[in-house]
């Protein structure tokens, strides 16, 4: 009676895998044998090994490696088994694995992104902003730091530095996200929030947008 209890069931399973009495393959087979769908099955098994980003593992086991052949089959064995697959199962070490790859080895942070792309792509999700999405995790950082500090030598550097990368285009869609540091500021020291507005206003100059626009799109953070 017990054993028709789902999570009692499950310990029992979990157990008899840790102690290497059950394999993957046969732990699997005893919860479809009771009812489990073999994408429900599958998953649990994962989640044993690999906490709670079993869905993903794979997908970013071949993202690392820089295979998009391996990603879409990655994809392809979840979907097989009835898993869906959102958009969103790239984990924050892919992503800071690939924003380090880029200085490292360019060749294979270009094989990264082509699988995240792979990836991207069977998802359904627009390529083309996703790619965009993926230039500005390696720019949001320094770019970030760079107006924070008033830095307007550095945020031009920064801004050609990335231009003749090829992230220009990137570039002009990115936004910086100190809303909050330079309300914060223009309520308790309207000097230094000046400085952040200019700070901000340089980088978006140098990114490509229109100087007013942008003026008037960071006064409004204020009303």
């Amino acid at each position: 009676e017990e054993l028709s209890k789902d999570s009692t069931f499950s310990k029992l399973l979990k157990d008899a895998y840790n102690e290497g009495d059950l394999d993957a393959d046969e732990a699997m087979e005893a919860m479809k044998a009771v009812g489990a769908d073999e994408g429900k099955a599958y998953l649990k098994v994962q989640n044993w090994e690999e906490g709670t980003s079993a869905k993903g593992y794979a997908i970013n086991e071949a993202i690392l490696s820089g295979d998009a052949e391996a990603t879409r089959e990655a994809v392809n064995s979840l979907t097989d088994m009835g898993i869906e697959i959102s958009d969103s199962l790239i984990s924050d070490e892919t992503k800071a694995e690939y924003v380090r790859t880029v200085s490292e080895d360019p060749e294979k942070a270009k094989a990264m992104k082509d699988s995240m792309l792979a990836y991207y792509e069977m998802t359904g999700a627009d390529v083309e902003k996703k790619s965009s999405t993926i230039d500005q995790w390696v720019m949001k950082e320094p770019i970030t730091d760079a107006v924070l500090s008033y830095d307007n030598s550095q945020i031009l550097d920064l801004v050609k530095k990335y231009k003749q990368m090829g992230y220009k285009d990137s570039l002009k869609d990115m936004t910086i996200d100190v809303k909050d540091v330079y309300k914060e500021l223009y309520a308790t020291n309207k000097s230094e929030a000046a400085k952040l507005k200019n700070s901000l206003l340089s980088f978006y100059v140098a990114a490509g947008r229109d100087r007013a626009k942008q003026s008037k799109y960071i006064d409004n953070w204020i009303k």
